[in-house]
């Protein structure tokens, strides 16, 4: 029998050879960079507009989408005088506002673009406001507008009209005659007419054609007087009064303490004073140094603004009940309250 011979096979050692260092294509790697200067580019133009589509989408959501339009106005008055415009003149005021644009483009029936000094204005050139308060509720698109009014003091006839004025001297509004409040004081603005001067009268021992109350601190009668026969409301004043062609009392604003004197006294006067009533105070200038009342018995009183008026209304009632009587009234010309303890009448 034979054996079966192995085969050898003989593999051919091969010689290791390194191969060569792969350099890279200077055109492949500007290819490279340009691809990612590109792509970077894209990104950036990508983030650019879609920054500027935000802004767009922002602007119409903000400005011109309903999201913010008005969609009520509440207008509250506390302090409503009643000739002054109503309600509904106001609302017609606001929406004319709301009508118009601002910064050209947008309109302000938009809470956002609604501008509040623009609308106080407005609603000022209506009525005399002391404070308008405007609140904006966004969520409930609302517009509320709470109005403080300037409130009526006196009743001032110049020149043949009426105004109803503020208690800071400003005129609230021209009204005619069948709206004058009876429960103001009713001032007469005559500019022609002089101030009694204030002057005390010398004193002389026989004369009978005017009187002289002393008061001590207390408010007791203390004496009295006769003084030398001298009408008050005939002296003419050193400064004299230019006589006004016409009045316009739009311009005029009165001393707002004239107002408080007057206001305050006529409330004490009815109150304290039962024998006769104010008929009409009379003012010459915006800040007079006398102010001059008619009463219904038909004499008058002279005041200093600059005094207390509670003080002069005390000299007042006691005159008026322990030294002139009602028959004594009927020939009464003027009781004069500028100096203090010193009470003349005539």
């Amino acid at each position: 029998m034979f054996k079966k011979k192995h085969s050898i096979k003989y593999v051919k050692k091969l010689k290791y050879t390194p191969s060569p260092v792969s350099r890279p294509d200077p055109e492949a790697r500007a290819s490279d960079r340009l691809t990612q200067k590109q792509r970077h580019l894209r990104r950036r133009k990508f983030i650019q507009i879609s920054i500027i589509l935000g802004i767009i989408f922002l602007i119409y959501i903000l400005f011109f989408s309903p999201i913010f339009k008005i969609k009520k106005i509440q207008i509250e008055r506390p302090e409503q005088v009643e000739y002054n415009s109503s309600d509904e003149e106001i609302y017609h005021l606001i929406e004319m506002q709301t009508y118009k644009f601002r910064w050209l483009f947008f309109s302000q029936r938009n809470l956002l673009v609604l501008s509040k000094k623009k609308l106080i204005q407005n609603i000022a050139s209506s009525i005399e406001i002391n404070q308008v308060k405007i609140s904006k509720k966004f969520f409930s698109r609302h517009l509320k507008i709470v109005i403080h009014e300037k409130q009526p003091a006196i009743n001032l006839i110049c020149q043949g009209k009426y105004y109803l004025f503020s208690n800071d001297g400003h005129v609230i509004q021209e009204i005619d005659m069948t709206q004058i409040n009876l429960n103001l004081p009713q001032v007469y603005y005559q500019p022609e007419i002089n101030e009694p001067l204030k002057e005390e009268p010398l004193l002389e021992e026989n004369n009978s054609d005017g009187v002289e109350i002393m008061l001590d601190e207390t408010g007791v009668l203390a004496g009295q007087n006769e003084p030398q026969n001298e009408d008050l409301s005939n002296v003419e004043t050193e400064n004299q009064i230019q006589t006004f062609e016409t009045v316009n009392m739009e311009e005029i604003v009165i001393d707002s303490q004239i107002i408080k004197f007057i206001y305050e006294f006529s409330q004490s006067f009815d109150q304290q004073i039962i024998c006769c009533q104010i008929d009409s105070w009379q003012i010459n200038q915006p800040n007079p140094t006398t102010l001059t009342l008619a009463v219904s018995e038909g004499w008058q009183i002279y005041t200093d603004p600059q005094l207390n008026p509670n003080l002069q209304l005390r000299n007042l009632s006691l005159v008026l009940d322990n030294k002139i009587n009602s028959d004594e009234r009927l020939k009464l010309e003027y009781i004069d309250l500028r100096f203090g303890d010193r009470v003349y009448y005539k």
